[in-house]
């Protein structure tokens, strides 16, 4: 357990670093490839959650819709 959360304190230690020198030493167009990160992962974050919403539990039944058909 403990070689786990070193490894979860070593990522948040590092990412920044990398991130900002990414950024700072390529002259500034290194902040690009790090802003489609995060416009791919916010443009992906919707159908991710709407795919969890439907998803069933281990465990548990799936919901029953809750719109009745109109005739």
């Amino acid at each position: 357990m403990g070689a786990l959360r070193l490894g979860e304190q070593v990522q948040y230690l590092i990412a920044p670093a990398v991130l900002t020198a990414l950024g700072v030493t390529t002259g500034g167009w290194g902040w690009l490839p790090t802003a489609a990160i995060f416009v791919l992962v916010a443009a992906a974050i919707m159908p991710a959650v709407a795919w969890a919403e439907r998803t069933p539990r281990l465990g548990t039944q799936a919901p029953k819709p809750s719109m009745t058909p109109v005739p």
